[in-house]
């Protein structure tokens, strides 16, 4: 990751090199030119330096997590790579700040000469700490750099027909016994008021048998519902996402609007009506606490009697909620059936999907340490698909894992998907633990998540391509290595929606936190505030938000509605040099002033909030208005906004359905 933030740091050194002409051409007085000479000159060696590093950080990234050296130059470059972007930020906020008469704008430049001294200077000694990083890593491991082979892969783009050879309808491989089972319950119409439990670790494949299976038999229940648990759901939540989940398809019934501020005995009683004498079949997926049932229970009180409920967890006590002889106890699956799957998504391309005789031996060893789960079979299964099938691509896969493994199922289950993300270009990366800033069980939109891409600057145009176009096969790529999940396809099979497996999730917010690059605010937890992370997500917050320190933040989204308005305003005071802010659903009428003060802004969402005018001080942002990632519930009153005519002039307005 470090090296990702070094090419991208390049980059923008070098649109803040290409203002030279134009600084000088302009009316700068001496002073400040003798001051921004230097500061480009030190701008000019420092990027030589991090050009000249590349290659040996390549090496540094791949030995990191077998040598404490390498971890520690690596965290080093990083750290110092966030210094050097702030400075180019400060160049960038400082000298696009021309506002005010005459008079005003001389004294800002006086001023300005001490920032650009300042920012020479550190960048000064920055530059001494990367030297003595890069010579203290050389003369403490010598040996290290020669042992890493593997090259990083390459973004592999498919074709419709290859990337369609990947969604698939076949039963999973291994479940056909609980497969039957499962259904045979589920279709038994004279035992009433059956509730069924799918129990087993993390990444068992819970979830696929349960989806295969509720896909095969909704048509036979007049009601049908799916609901993800999130870990920390409260029941009156889950009571309004299943009754609106049960309604979605009914015609002949409309919501109030006030369901959304209705309490858990209300909920209830409009649950029950809604239900009664109707056949209903409902799972509710990933269930962590046996309370949230005993507290929801009471809604299915009036359905048919021969509805079911199916629960999956992790937790035995959730599992024992059904009767014991109506409880799956799923086990990782036996060797066959886990050679059987690898094979499957090793050589999806193979018509036979069998395993070359010459490939099996180092295939079998890598299927072994699976400990025969399937989340860490098809991501293993799926990254030596991209790789070219020769012994020595394999043995080097092999040996990679066989370095780090435990006798713990779980942190190997752990070091399989690490290999798999490993795999990925540093802009592939970046766009995969963007994905870790939302929420759990969160559906993430393809749109408004290729915006984000976007908008950090982890897509790169061609001349050919447009950054969006590139997005999308971003989003492809992490879909067919199973590092994320399609919840949603369009009618031409594209995706329209996304989630993180839980256990990926985990992988991902661990590598955010060790890579500095992203961090989830909690106010439940004393830990939520982590390190110095360039971008951050508020998923539940109080009045303590304002307090903390900030100002490293790049990003910022915010998923809690209830968020502290005051607390949120006096956050973005310190957040200057801000580039992303998603303010979706949040229940404002206005924009806060401090946005208009961010002239690094190149995305605000708005979308979901109580907004219906864009004020004309939004002209100010103007990196947004030139790459118009502005997000907007009212595309009509915006366009329509007599008082701000620059804005319907400059803005693109996005509104994404």
């Amino acid at each position: 990751m470090a090296e990702g933030i070094v090419a991208s740091l390049m980059v923008k050194l070098g649109v803040a090199l290409a203002t030279q002409a134009a600084t000088f051409g302009g009316s700068c007085i001496a002073h400040e030119v003798t001051a921004l000479r230097r500061l480009f000159s030190e701008m000019e060696e420092i990027k030589d330096e991090l050009e000249c590093m590349q290659t040996f950080l390549q090496v540094s990234e791949r030995l990191r997590d077998h040598d404490e050296t390498m971890a520690t130059f690596v965290r080093k470059v990083r750290t110092l790579s966030f210094g050097i972007e702030d400075v180019v930020d400060e160049f960038s906020c400082k000298f696009c700040d021309d506002h005010g008469g005459a008079a005003s704008r001389a004294i800002r430049k006086l001023r300005r000469i001490r920032t650009w001294h300042r920012l020479a200077f550190r960048l000064v000694r920055i530059k001494a700490s990367l030297k003595i990083a890069v010579e203290r890593v050389k003369m403490f491991n010598t040996e290290g750099i020669s042992k890493v082979q593997q090259p990083q892969a390459q973004d592999k783009k498919l074709g419709p027909s290859e990337s369609a050879g990947l969604v698939t309808a076949d039963c999973p491989v291994g479940i056909e016994h609980n497969r039957d089972l499962l259904i045979g319950w589920l279709t038994d119409e004279i035992q009433q008021n059956m509730v069924i439990s799918v129990w087993g670790m993390g990444g068992v494949g819970k979830t696929t048998l349960v989806t295969h299976v509720y896909n095969i038999i909704k048509p036979r229940f007049e009601r049908h519902a799916f609901i993800t648990v999130s870990q920390h759901c409260r029941s009156v939540d889950l009571l309004r996402q299943i009754l609106k989940k049960f309604c979605k398809k009914d015609h002949n019934v409309t919501l109030s609007e006030g369901i959304d501020s209705m309490d858990r005995e209300s909920l209830v009683e409009i649950m029950q009506s809604y239900l009664h004498s109707r056949r209903y079949v409902l799972v509710l997926d990933d269930l962590w606490d046996a309370n949230v049932w005993f507290e929801i229970r009471d809604a299915f009180a009036g359905g048919d009697g021969s509805s079911k409920i199916v629960l999956t967890s992790r937790i035995h006590d959730v599992a024992s909620l059904a009767k014991d002889k109506y409880i799956i106890d799923l086990r990782p699956l036996e060797s066959q059936h886990s050679w059987d799957l690898f094979c499957k998504e090793a050589f999806w391309k193979m018509e036979d999907k069998s395993c070359p005789r010459e490939l099996e031996a180092s295939g079998q060893k890598i299927v072994e340490s699976c400990d025969g789960l399937p989340i860490a079979i098809v991501c293993i299964g799926r990254l030596l698909s991209f790789r070219s099938q020769t012994s020595y691509e394999w043995e080097k896969v092999q040996k990679d894992i066989e370095l780090q493994l435990t006798s713990n199922s779980i942190l190997d289950m752990n070091l399989i998907l690490k290999v798999s993300l490993e795999d990925l270009s540093h802009n592939l990366k970046n766009c995969f633990l963007f994905c870790s800033l939302f929420p759990e069980v969160y559906r993430i939109r393809r749109k408004k998540l290729i915006r984000f891409w976007v908008s950090e600057g982890f897509i790169k145009r061609t001349e050919t391509r447009t950054e969006e176009e590139i997005a999308e096969d971003y989003l492809n790529e992490l879909v067919n290595r199973c590092l994320l999940q399609v919840t949603k396809r369009n009618e031409f099979g594209r995706v329209r929606e996304c989630r993180m497996h839980d256990v990926v999730r985990v992988l991902a917010l661990s590598k955010s936190k060790e890579e500095m690059f992203s961090a989830v605010y909690d106010c439940s937890k004393t830990t939520s505030l982590l390190g110095k992370a360039r971008r951050m997500s508020i998923q539940s917050a109080d009045s303590t938000l304002s307090s903390h320190e900030m100002t490293h933040v790049r990003s910022l989204l915010v998923f809690d509605k209830c968020v502290p308005i005051d607390a949120l305003s006096a956050s973005l005071t310190s957040l200057k040099l801000l580039s992303v802010l998603d303010l979706h659903g949040i229940p404002i009428k206005s924009i806060p002033v401090q946005v208009f003060s961010l002239f690094n802004l190149r995305f605000l969402g708005l979308r979901g909030t109580k907004i219906d005018v864009l004020p004309k001080e939004i002209k100010k942002n103007t990196e947004l208005r030139s790459t118009g990632c502005l997000q907007h519930k009212n595309y009509i009153t915006a366009r329509r906004n007599d008082k701000a005519p620059e804005v319907e002039a400059s803005l693109c307005i996005w509104n994404p359905r």
